[in-house]
């Protein structure tokens, strides 16, 4: 009987060494990777959005304004915050095909903005944008304050222009003419003093 006992154990212990004792392991479960398409995407929206005539506020760079943008589909006090002073007045007589037209400027801290309102229409366009601090900043990073170099390096096709204010010779650089559009750089002892984007009215 005892033989037989120590004959029944010393098979178990074969069986369990032989067949070992199988522990059912957890599966590693691998992150997915990161799927950058989307933030491309957006990133891809916003380089279409900063068209060369935008400018970009620096505190928050989602933030811009474009020449051209109508003041009815985007939030100009949402962007630029409330205007320091407005002026409206009326193209009257002697301004061609733009007499009944409205002529809307806003002031902001370093900024000055103008806008039309064409004839028989209630939404106003950006037509013009003045920079007088370094608050704003264009597509190519220039702002006031900016070496005359950095302009050239950003817009190798920039020209040196002839203008003129109260009868004394100005140093302006127009970087971009693109139709009606430009971008013009004003220099003084050779850093960027004011920066002015328009559409030019024919």
């Amino acid at each position: 009987m005892k033989k037989n006992l120590l004959l029944i154990a010393f098979i178990v212990m074969v069986v369990l060494t032989f067949f070992g004792c199988q522990v059912e392991e957890e599966p590693v479960i691998q992150d997915d990777p990161i799927d950058k398409s989307e933030d491309k995407e957006l990133d891809n929206e916003k380089n279409k959005k900063h068209n060369d005539f935008t400018l970009i506020l620096k505190d928050d760079s989602s933030l811009s304004v474009s020449v051209m943008d109508w003041d009815d589909k985007i939030d100009l006090e949402n962007i630029l915050g409330e205007p320091l002073d407005e002026n409206n007045e009326l193209i009257g007589e002697g301004g061609d095909t733009f007499q009944g037209s409205k002529i809307k400027t806003l002031k902001y801290d370093g900024l000055e903005l103008q806008l039309m309102c064409p004839k028989g229409n209630d939404s106003y366009y950006v037509m013009t944008m003045t920079v007088y601090k370094g608050n704003y900043v264009t597509p190519k990073e220039i702002q006031v304050g900016d070496k005359l170099t950095k302009i050239l390096n950003a817009y190798p096709t920039a020209r040196k222009m002839e203008v003129f204010e109260k009868d004394n010779p100005v140093e302006v650089y127009r970087a971009i003419n693109e139709g009606f559009r430009y971008i013009d750089f004003y220099i003084t002892q050779g850093n960027v003093s004011k920066i002015l984007l328009g559409i030019e009215l024919q």
